[in-house]
């Protein structure tokens, strides 16, 4: 168990390693290239919203000012960060699509893709470096807890699971 008097901070550290390995293991496997690229693309934007928590409607700025502390410029926060936050409910994640995309289109997410990677990397790299020295941290976790609304849906599953499992051995 956690103490919760630990510093937190480095749970988000680990979090958004987590969401980039995720992601780099999804931008490699598939039976074809960029097969998970939405799912990718997810994962990068996991781990910028775990690394710098916002309130709602607020990560893209919030991002920007934490990437610009760290010491990115704009273009390299615009071109290699804000992408993945402002793709991540556009392209058939969080929300389906019938789209399809043109091929120049599909060239242009390829192409972030490939180089959000190192890009991310780079970010966590710096990260680490900056943690190590004492000259960063990241703010703590405010609760480690599921929230109610999580808490409620559970114990309502967990219901309906068991109804289902009584109606099926009495069918036995």
């Amino acid at each position: 168990m956690l103490d919760q008097s630990e510093n937190t901070g480095n749970r988000r550290l680990l979090a958004a390693v987590q969401y980039f390995h995720i992601a780099c293991r999804l931008s490699r496997s598939g039976n074809r290239r960029w097969e998970f690229l939405a799912e990718t693309l997810l994962n990068y934007a996991k781990c910028l919203e775990t690394l710098f928590p916002s309130p709602p409607q607020k990560s893209i700025d919030t991002v920007r000012n934490s990437l610009r502390y760290l010491g990115f410029t704009d273009i390299e926060i615009e071109a290699l960060y804000i992408p993945a936050l402002a793709l991540r409910n556009s392209i058939d994640v969080s929300h389906p699509t019938l789209m399809v995309f043109t091929m120049a289109d599909a060239a242009v997410l390829h192409s972030y893709a490939d180089t959000a990677e190192d890009s991310f990397r780079l970010l966590l790299h710096r990260l680490f470096e900056l943690i190590e020295t004492e000259n960063f941290s990241l703010d703590p976790v405010d609760s480690l807890q599921p929230s109610k609304d999580t808490q409620r849906i559970v114990r309502r599953i967990a219901a309906n699971l068991d109804v289902y499992q009584q109606t099926q051995v009495a069918k036995i």
